[in-house]
């Protein structure tokens, strides 16, 4: 397969990052990064982690598309892992390596899973897959997270991020004493309703699997701010990214930290029901269970779920 590669540089804070993509190859992501939005919203989290510990950091991103996150951060110096198992975008991640040169960014192609293994991949793009399915006709090798770590030597990581598209909790696994012998270490990791529901488990079955290695959990919500956030509680939005932490967030001095509001909640998950996705009607109806019972006695909700029925029927009568 040739790679005809295209090139596209972002002023990325305060320094140019060029980022390579296969020319013609088009979708939302892509076409993002062209028009120039570089759109990373939990860059400014791993920069201020910097500026606290006052040194480079090592970072480890798993699943590392294009590197979005990955070579605005090894451009700025620091020591980063990216790992991601499309072979397509770690041809992407090369070229990329070679357009910014000096910087110490090791692009690494294997797929972040349970065991040691070959693995196929269905779609493609920042949407790939891991599957065991042979259908797609594009393979990767394997591997836990904590043996890639410990295979290229970055068991010192200070900030590890986990975008695989449902595949984390399987790429978890062994992770404890990687942990024990990296107490500090920190996740932001991408929850995410449908990708999680592809693999048969819950975003509240990730969430869990952090809190019993020991980390208090974050969410990044639009508004800005850092909200509380626990297994047991809906999620609101289908899609939100999160911190793992040990450390109490609320006198680190990165944004305000609210506790878990369940109103924000709760409206969204009420929004969520009547968007016309399908995907986000799922999720609402799946984050039921979680929310208060006074919300799902109240007459807001039920004409909510009342329009939703009434949209479904007319939906299906006109089929």
């Amino acid at each position: 397969m040739d790679f005809d590669m295209e090139y596209v540089t972002h002023h990325a804070h305060g320094r140019d990052v060029t980022f390579a993509l296969r020319r013609g190859i088009r979708d939302r992501y892509l076409d993002g990064i062209r028009s120039g939005k570089l759109q990373v919203d939990t860059l400014s989290y791993f920069n201020f982690r910097a500026n606290e510990l006052g040194r480079d950091m090592t970072v480890v991103d798993v699943g590392a598309n294009i590197g979005a996150l990955s070579l605005p951060l090894a451009v700025a110096g620091h020591r980063v892992m990216g790992i991601e198992a499309d072979p397509n975008n770690f041809a992407c991640l090369l070229a990329a390596k070679k357009a910014n040169p000096g910087t110490d960014f090791l692009p690494v192609n294997l797929a972040a899973t349970s065991g040691f293994r070959m693995v196929f991949l269905e779609s493609d793009s920042a949407w790939t897959q891991v599957t065991d399915s042979p259908a797609s006709g594009r393979s990767a090798l394997g591997m836990p997270l904590v043996d890639i770590i410990d295979t290229f030597g970055f068991a010192d990581a200070d900030l590890i991020k986990m975008d695989i598209e449902g595949s984390e909790l399987a790429a978890l696994t062994g992770i404890e004493s990687f942990i024990s012998n990296n107490p500090d270490v920190e996740f932001v990791y991408e929850s995410n309703f449908e990708a999680c529901d592809f693999y048969g488990h819950t975003r509240q079955d990730l969430a869990r699997r952090f809190e019993d290695l020991g980390y208090s959990l974050y969410c990044f919500r639009p508004q800005g701010d850092l909200m509380r956030y626990s297994s047991s509680a809906p999620q609101g939005l289908a899609i939100v990214d999160m911190l793992a932490t040990k450390r109490d967030m609320s006198g680190a001095g990165y944004a305000p930290v609210v506790d878990y509001d369940d109103d924000w909640a709760e409206l969204e998950i009420r929004k969520a029901l009547n968007r016309p996705m399908e995907v986000q009607q799922k999720h609402a109806l799946s984050d039921l269970k979680y929310c208060r019972p006074a919300f799902l006695e109240s007459d807001v909700w039920n004409r909510a779920y009342q329009i939703y029925l009434n949209k479904k029927s007319a939906s299906a009568s006109g089929s």
